[in-house]
């Protein structure tokens, strides 16, 4: 199955999430990394890019020949009928003139190529472009040449119908043109072009201002995307789409693995948070998550809260019995159970309490341990005395009060002092 029919991912860097999508996509683009054209189908379009850095600095100055050569030995593969190679990137359109020769040395450079011949996406226009006076200039140059045109489309509040900015293909593209391939795609604060707030930003806490900033849920952005799709597959002269991104440094609001689970069918467990990341509402767990669900959200959530944390935490102690758990979660439990008389301590039917000892922090270590001792196993034997062996100080502090509660009765002494055992 394919999880659009012409949206793909558009990857930075190597992940799990971006093998899977691309495996299942019919375009897929890497910068500086192919590990998604190995996964993806041997029919899918490929589009590569290698980072040059910002601006006209990325071509001004050199030749598209040498540039081909570098971007064509970045890429470390030979020719494929479905493999594109892009030039610069967002640039060029001020200085179109040398822009415009510099891609055509830029594609003769790649069709000959002593590998053999490559495909170039050419020009790789920003948001909001080409201007209808650069499209004529561009048209009557031959497109310098170029197998396909790249733009990159995305869409803010107005939507990814809008024509202007997320389907501007379908204003200046006319028969005998290259085909369009749209190497960069998504919910983006465009400024300008916003539509509840023209040129307002303000609210965007990285540098990318994706969907994440936008507070969309997974579900939402999923159906977002999904009309695109449904729009440009419409239109036979548009390759494909790539969405950005995933792995990029600094665009964590436009990371596209998070989208991976809606675009599944498969969205994790929500643990009670309004994460967008893997959350389609925020309502808490109506039930016990599976374990791969538990997983998901140990792995997706770790940022967002600590209820899973805590959730494994206690089902680790209960199944187990393990003392080397993390201090901050049995600490949490142990004294909720002692002001509750609940949990592990209401099975064992042990209440432990030191004289003039507050019934928290000091007391819960002695609960944990008092629980523990009365369940009488070998594995609480076994873990006390690895604990002595090898243990912080402290631990092995606890392992030598463990193995005295072991053996303890159920009135007798702790380091000397008197233990009083509760109903």
């Amino acid at each position: 199955m394919t999880y659009f029919n012409k949206i793909g991912p558009h990857i930075q860097s190597a992940s799990s999430g971006a093998s899977q999508w691309a495996a299942n996509s019919n375009i897929v683009k890497g910068v500086d990394d192919t590990s998604g054209f190995g996964s993806a189908p041997s029919s899918a379009i490929l589009v590569f890019r290698h980072f040059m850095g910002d601006g006209d600095q990325q071509y001004q100055g050199k030749t598209g020949a040498s540039v081909a050569d570098l971007v064509i030995s970045k890429l470390g593969r030979g020719p494929q009928s479905n493999l594109y190679i892009e030039g610069p990137n967002e640039c060029g359109l001020d200085d179109l003139a040398n822009y415009i020769n510099f891609m055509r040395d830029f594609t003769t450079r790649a069709h000959s190529h002593p590998n053999g011949s490559y495909k170039v996406a050419g020009f790789s226009m920003s948001v909001g472009n080409p201007q209808p006076d650069q499209v004529t200039q561009m048209r009557a140059a031959g497109w310098a040449g170029v197998d396909a045109i790249a733009i990159h489309e995305y869409w803010d509040n107005n939507g990814p119908t809008y024509q202007y900015t997320a389907l501007r293909h379908r204003i200046w593209h006319q028969g005998g043109d290259p085909d369009v391939v749209i190497t960069e795609a998504g919910r983006l604060c465009i400024g300008q072009f916003s539509g509840a707030n023209p040129g307002d930003c303000s609210f965007c806490k990285s540098d990318g201002c994706g969907w994440h900033d936008f507070n969309l849920t997974c579900a939402q952005y999923d159906g977002e995307c999904q009309t695109y799709d449904q729009a440009i597959s419409a239109d036979g002269y548009v390759l494909g789409a790539t969405l950005f991104t995933t792995g990029g440094g600094g665009f964590s609001s436009n990371e596209i693995n998070d989208l991976l689970p809606c675009i599944a069918g498969t969205p994790p467990v929500t643990c009670g948070t309004q994460n967008a990341a893997c959350c389609t509402s925020g309502a808490p767990c109506s039930r016990r998550p599976g374990l791969s669900e538990r997983l998901l959200c140990r792995l997706w959530l770790r940022a967002g809260t600590l209820l899973c944390g805590q959730y494994l935490s206690g089902l680790w102690l209960q199944r187990w019995g393990n003392p080397d758990l993390p201090e901050r979660h049995l600490r949490r439990r142990n004294d909720r159970n002692v002001s509750r008389g609940s949990g592990l301590h209401r099975r064992s039917r042990q209440r432990l309490l030191l004289p003039g000892a507050r019934p928290t922090e000091p007391v819960s270590r002695v609960q944990r341990h008092r629980t523990l001792a009365g369940r009488g196993g070998q594995r609480v034997r076994q873990n006390a005395a690895w604990l002595g062996r090898h243990g912080w100080p402290a631990r092995r502090a606890e392992a030598g009060m463990l193995r005295k509660l072991v053996t303890a009765d159920n009135q007798g002494t702790v380091n000397g002092r008197t233990v009083a055992q509760g109903a």
